[in-house]
């Protein structure tokens, strides 16, 4: 009965978005365009079976090797899969002397070449039960004492290419070499092309990744055409002839063709995210043409199932319509692909659309993707939600208006409010109490010292800096640029007003920190005779504050702890960069959001990214590389395991271990300092973020004014006012056509 119910409703779904659609020809009901169709074949295996490679069989079926995981090396497995959908299994026997099959290919007859790991590492082959030895000895072929292979393929005329990293070894079927192929630089696959010759791909000198065809007859290889304009360096290759080649950037899979004038087109036939295809978890694809191939896919939600999908060209129209929201960023990430794909597994009316600007990035031009987003957003074809922090120029982007106020969506969602939220990723990030930026995941930038103090001015900070002696170090590390960028880290708004577009460069101030600057000169305190003496536990020189300013990323509560424990639990103050404010640490946001003004479906953008709000990155917070925005789960992040309650021992100049069973350790205090993370510490750790402050809008900009012309100065070619001067003058002129 429920399965009658699940097909009514579905079919009135579609049945109601394809009236919409007809009925007011409203183009926010969309086709997909590059869809696959997947039928999934769950294959036949037991537990601690680890999948590798499925090659297509003469009959129409597969074959599948696959590993049996074992504690003492593993047993290599071959599942037929037959064209009438029955499979089996047979166990490969592998010699006593050996381990592991390491490297392997597949012909359609069944034939598997593959090499062992043993005292002499050889080429064999297997088929029909029989294993057979072709090359005894790889290294006496290569005529190295030592060669790691690390990719075979074998031709149509039977004969086999070994590849090393830099080079390729030919044999013919017997395995006699007949040339050897060098001077390639890593050297990442070799392919069997539809056309039985062999392609080898490799990272090229001018960078990004290539295809070359080797040519048997000349003992030669030769270049395949690139298409202009797609971003190489991530590409993986799939041969098909010396004029046609598939090539796959984890965001579509193309078709290349080589045209009579020597270009290349490049027509995207799979749109992997479009297909609910999480890239990652293609362990290995078998190409059958440019309407149909077979990849073999593990999703780790749900290990246990290995499958092989099917997949098949969708036809213009045979999708139900649905509503699209694009969401644009550069460089997806696994993370982000997974759950767009879970979320439109799920949805019956709505489906994101990733709109991956990365990919017009190439090595010759390595913003094309930021300007790309800039082209579309100023002709109208803006996104309806923008991963803003993977873009650099997000600020020009908000103060142009293209971004709603999500303060609006969260009050208008009873399930919301704005103290779900820590206020360290509101306030900071408010405009004129309007927020149209939201951020999910940050970090925490800062500075520590010795002793309870709660803020500096950059006047003080200054002063005490001066007074410190000959054997005392401000930072481990200095220039006077990075000197300069850590002065104004926090205390740029001391001499910007927005309100009156005006800004205090010219001061007396400023001169003196361009000053101080110079004069601080570039220190690398380790090697001074001072810091020599804390070479086995450089922490010492802070706890002693021979270094006086000990600079820092907080990425969770035990980071916070661990840097407690670098003081031995002394009195420390997170007390951040010097600005009159008293707010010097910096909010660093590592996954933040926009949902354009102009979308028209801002309540289901904002019910996506409300969605991110509450993921926690893979694989966990062991990782402590970001937080959690949302309060409840920052809470969850920094309780349990690396969190509340766990018990560590501190080794000094050295890493934390955790106590798994307190109930049988016994702590010797000369292995380092035993502490349990308490409720206290992470109070302590939250007031920190909660007084944190975000870096201005105009940050970015004014920065690159004041490094640019402070090198001048550095350089000894101008004063110290005259280059103030200059900084003020440019710095007025932005501020006052920004703000005024």
């Amino acid at each position: 009965m429920k399965k009658i119910i699940l097909s009514v409703i579905m079919i009135l779904t579609a049945a109601v978005l394809i009236s919409c659609r007809g009925k007011i020809a409203d183009p926010q009901l969309e086709m997909l365009p590059h869809v696959y169709t997947s039928v999934e074949t769950a294959l036949s295996v037991g537990e601690n079976i680890s999948p590798a490679a499925v090659y297509p069989r003469a009959d129409g079926g597969f074959t599948v090797l696959a590993f049996v995981i074992q504690e003492y090396g593993n047993t290599p497995l071959l599942i037929y899969v037959y064209p009438d959908g029955t499979q089996s299994t047979e166990i490969l026997p592998t010699p006593k002397d050996s381990y592991v099959p390491y490297v392997y290919t597949m012909t359609p007859e069944d034939v598997l070449y593959y090499t062992l790991i043993c005292e002499t590492t050889s080429v064999r082959t297997y088929a029909d039960g029989m294993d057979t030895v072709l090359i005894p000895d790889i290294a006496a072929l290569f005529g190295e004492e030592t060669v790691g292979v690390s990719y075979i393929a074998v031709d149509a005329e039977g004969n086999c290419y070994l590849a090393t990293e830099t080079q390729i070894a030919v044999t013919d079927p017997a395995g006699n070499l007949l040339f050897m192929l060098k001077n390639y630089s890593r050297i990442s696959a070799l392919h069997t092309g539809t056309d039985g010759q062999i392609y080898v791909q490799y990272t090229a000198a001018q960078g990004g990744n290539r295809l070359d065809r080797i040519a048997p007859a000349a003992k030669s290889s030769v270049p395949l055409a690139a298409p202009d304009g797609i971003g190489l360096s991530n590409m993986q290759y799939y041969a098909e002839s010396a004029d046609a080649y598939y090539m796959d950037n984890g965001i579509y899979l193309y078709h290349c063709t080589v045209q009579e004038n020597g270009t290349v087109s490049a027509e995207p036939l799979c749109s992997w995210i479009n297909s609910d295809i999480i890239h990652s978890c293609i362990r290995h694809m078998s190409i059958c043409g440019a309407d149909a191939f077979t990849v073999l896919y593990t999703d780790p939600g749900n290990a246990a199932q290995v499958s092989l999908l099917h997949l098949t060209r969708q036809e213009p129209g045979e999708a139900v319509p649905k509503y699209v929201i694009t969401l644009a960023v550069q460089n997806a990430d696994n993370m982000l692909v997974r759950n767009v794909v879970a979320y439109n597994r799920r949805n019956t009316a709505y489906r994101i659309r990733i709109r991956d600007y990365g990919t017009y990035n190439t090595n010759a031009d390595p913003d094309a993707g930021e300007n790309a987003l800039q082209m579309d957003m100023a002709g109208g074809d803006i996104p309806d939600i923008v991963i803003l922090s993977t873009f650099s120029h997000k600020d020009d982007y908000i103060s142009q208006n293209f971004f709603t106020d999500l303060y609006t969506l969260m009050d208008g969602d009873k399930d919301f409010s704005r103290d779900m939220l820590l206020s360290c990723v509101q306030q900071p990030f408010e405009r004129d109490g309007h927020l149209y930026e939201l951020v999910s995941r940050f970090s925490l930038r800062t500075m520590v010292i010795r002793g309870a103090r709660d803020t500096w001015t950059l006047g003080e900070f200054l002063d005490e800096m001066r007074s410190l002696s000959d054997t005392e170090a401000m930072l481990a590390y200095t220039t006077p640029q990075s000197t300069l960028t850590k002065l104004l880290s926090a205390a740029l708004p001391e001499f910007v007003d927005t309100e009156k577009a005006q800004c205090s460069f010219d001061s007396a101030l400023f001169t003196d920190v361009l000053l101080f600057a110079r004069d601080m000169g570039s220190v690398n305190f380790w090697k001074t005779e001072a810091g020599a003496k804390y070479q086995s536990d450089r922490d010492a020189a802070y706890r002693d504050g021979v270094v006086r300013v000990n600079e820092t990323d907080l990425l969770s509560l035990y980071g916070y702890v661990s840097l407690c424990a670098e003081y031995s639990f002394a009195d420390i103050s997170v007390i951040g960069y010097p600005c009159d404010a008293g707010c010097g640490s910096i909010v660093t946001p590592t996954v933040s959001w926009g949902i354009c003004e102009s979308s028209p479906f801002q309540e289901a953008a904002w019910a996506f990214v409300k969605e991110m709000l509450g993921m926690t990155p893979p694989p966990s917070r062991e990782q402590n590389y970001d937080m959690a925005a949302l309060r409840d789960l920052f809470s969850a992040e920094n309780t349990g395991v690396r969190g509340v309650g766990s018990s560590y021992v501190f080794v000094p100049g050295g890493t934390a271990f955790l106590i798994e069973n307190e109930s049988t350790y016994e702590h010797n205090p000369a292995k380092g300092t035993l502490y349990t993370i308490t409720e206290a510490d992470l109070k302590a750790f939250t007031d920190i973020l909660e007084h944190a402050s975000a870096q201005p809008v105009y940050y970015d900009t004014v920065m690159k004014i004041i490094t640019e012309e402070a090198a001048v100065f550095f350089a000894g070619d101008r004063t110290a006012e005259k280059t103030a001067q200059i900084i003020q003058n440019r710095c007025a002129l932005y501020i006052s056509e920004k703000f005024g």
